[in-house]
């Protein structure tokens, strides 16, 4: 009875049989010798890349003991502009010995803290909490903060505020409502920026989280047949996600699952396509669970206690009365507020001026500059303003008798007279030899005198201020201050520049 082998599954007749038919099993054992010979001839033929053997291309890449050689990219990545190709002895730097120089530059410089990030938010010190930037108006005064009914809007949409809290930097870069319902009627309200490590997530694409419409991710190829592209039919135009380059991309299933920075929304003018920076692993999944997240974005709140709390910022107050938000204060930009020019005249009646400025900087702890100048443009020398104050004199306040300036009398108490020194008090006369003893005299009289002309500061001026404003007049009337040169004007401009202080 005719049996077969294990792997090629040749025929082999047993004795006696296949009689005047031995061609069939011999012929079908030849065609599967000659199948797999040439399938195995193909496959050692693409292995070998176009070179002559398989051994010549082993060799590319394997030693004789077959242990496996450095690539070049291997070999470029040993050598480092910062650290060179050398160790201190002389030797070739492996691989690794450069991962754990710049592993060692990472650990050196958080100083003893959890990353980099933290390390440097601690030199930043004092400064550590403020807001950056964001919408501005013409003069420099923050535009970002609206309001309706109980709700504040933080307006990020039209240019993002970039805020730095604990020494670290992020942002609000949409606009976003704070909604103040249920709160106290005659209060002020503080708004606030809370930091967050990781950020927020932006789109949340996990299927069990986003019902009904189950987003579901896809990893794909762009023109260059990459795997970078990123799809999400849910998702047709990502321009309107508020979605940005920079964002992470944390695919949470699938087989490219992982972290990934977008380098790109709406590549090549496609909306509904992101590229990542690099490439997915595999690429060409769907049905992926994934979050975009902004990691720098904050959140926002309110309080009616403005208390430190760790990775909060303050950034503006509003006031609610009769059921509404009826004022909106935004802080200004890097703890300075710098004031609009505002002209001057003290020329008239009755020569006075008072302006008031909202510095909004939410502290009554601060610097305060008063300048003034004859130009608001720049074109003219800024001169600074005092807070000096002088106290009024009346005619009598002080002086000396002209009349009796030491109350000595104006007849002399000696009288030299040829050669003789009279005592006008005794009436003796005195040889010049003869004097002797003390010579005294009493003083008496009033010391007083009446001052003529009228004392007055040049260049002052009185204020005030609390933790919104601020409030400016003069100190003289019908003087605004006397210039550098010595002559006094009672026209120009005036602004204050005031910093918040701790």
């Amino acid at each position: 009875m005719a049996t077969r082998t294990d792997f090629l599954k040749l025929i082999l007749p047993g004795r006696g049989e296949y009689v005047d038919t031995w061609d069939e099993p011999f012929n079908e054992d030849m065609q599967k010798i000659e199948d797999f010979s040439a399938s195995v001839n193909q496959e050692l033929s693409e292995a070998r890349k176009g070179l002559t053997t398989l051994g010549e291309f082993l060799d590319v890449s394997h030693f004789n003991d077959g242990s496996l050689k450095a690539t070049p990219e291997v070999e470029r990545a040993r050598s480092s502009y910062v650290y060179g190709d050398k160790n201190d002895e002389g030797e070739d730097r492996s691989l690794s010995d450069h991962l754990e120089l710049a592993d060692k530059e990472l650990w050196l410089g958080r100083e003893g803290v959890v990353d980099l990030r933290s390390a440097m938010a601690r030199r930043q010190v004092p400064f550590s909490n403020m807001i950056l930037s964001g919408a501005k108006d013409d003069n420099g005064y923050p535009t970002w903060l609206s309001f309706s009914d109980m709700v504040a809007t933080v307006r990020g949409d039209l240019e993002e505020n970039i805020y730095m809290i604990d020494g670290k930097l992020c942002r609000t870069r949409a606009s976003e409502d704070i909604d103040l319902d249920g709160s106290s009627n005659d209060t002020w309200y503080f708004l606030f920026a809370q930091f967050n490590e990781e950020g927020l997530i932006v789109i949340d694409g996990n299927s069990e989280d986003s019902p009904p419409d189950d987003p579901s991710g896809i990893t794909s190829s762009d023109v260059n047949s990459d795997a970078r592209i990123f799809t999400d039919t849910t998702y047709p135009d990502w321009t309107a996600q508020n979605v940005k380059a920079g964002d992470i991309l944390k695919i949470t299933s699938g087989l490219d699952k992982g972290s990934y920075i977008i380098k790109e929304v709406a590549p090549g003018g496609e909306v509904d396509k992101l590229e990542i920076v690099g490439k997915f692993p595999v690429g060409g999944i769907s049905s992926l669970d994934y979050e975009i997240y902004d990691p720098l974005a904050v959140t926002l709140g309110f309080s009616a206690v403005k208390e430190e709390v760790e990775g909060r910022l303050y950034i503006g107050e509003v006031y609610i009365e009769s059921g509404a938000i009826t004022e909106a204060r935004p802080y200004h930009f890097k703890d300075i507020f710098v004031g609009e020019w505002r002209e001057v005249d003290v020329s008239g009646s009755p020569g006075t001026f008072e302006e008031i400025y909202d510095h909004n900087l939410g502290t009554d702890l601060v610097d305060v500059l008063v300048q003034a100048s004859q130009a608001d443009d720049g074109s003219a020398p800024v001169e600074q303003m005092c807070f000096t104050a002088i106290r009024g004199f009346t005619e009598s306040s002080f002086g000396v008798d002209l009349n009796n300036a030491l109350g000595v009398s104006v007849n002399n108490t000696l009288e030299f007279n040829q050669g003789n020194f009279n005592d006008n008090a005794t009436g003796a006369t005195h040889a010049a030899d003869e004097l002797n003893g003390d010579v005294t005299a009493s003083i008496s009289g009033t010391i007083s005198a009446t001052p003529t002309g009228e004392i007055q500061p040049s260049r002052s001026v009185l204020a005030k201020w609390d933790r919104k404003k601020i409030w400016i007049k003069n100190l003289v009337s019908q003087l605004f201050y006397r210039d550098y040169d010595g002559a006094e004007v009672q026209t120009g401009y005036i602004r204050v520049v005031i910093s918040k202080r701790g």
